[in-house]
């Protein structure tokens, strides 16, 4: 991550893979933005997870939305709708909690 913010590049925001298989599995951005805080909480300093080093961040993150790794939202079978999942709503209430 530290490598793609040195050389001014987003680390995820501009990364066309995610972008490509959000749109492909119709997964809203928001539920992404979830994931994507939950990534950056387990894996920066301070985080379960921040001695974990991935060669590749984006590949690692897109892993991790192609899997549901952290199991922040669910697809109802009948509607195809996303929705979030009891780990989606605690993950949303960091991230508006972080935000106040």
């Amino acid at each position: 991550m530290d490598a793609c913010q040195a050389s001014g590049e987003k680390v995820i925001g501009d990364y066309q893979p995610v972008l490509d298989y959000c749109e492909q599995a119709k997964l809203p951005a928001e539920f992404v933005n979830l994931c994507w805080a939950e990534f950056k909480r387990r894996h920066l300093p301070g985080g379960t997870a921040e001695g974990k080093r991935y060669t590749d961040w984006r590949r690692a993150f897109l892993n991790c939305v192609q899997g549901n790794w952290y199991g922040i939202w669910f697809a109802d079978k009948a509607t195809g709708a996303f929705a979030l999942t009891t780990k989606g709503v605690q993950a949303e209430n960091v991230v508006k909690g972080a935000e106040q």
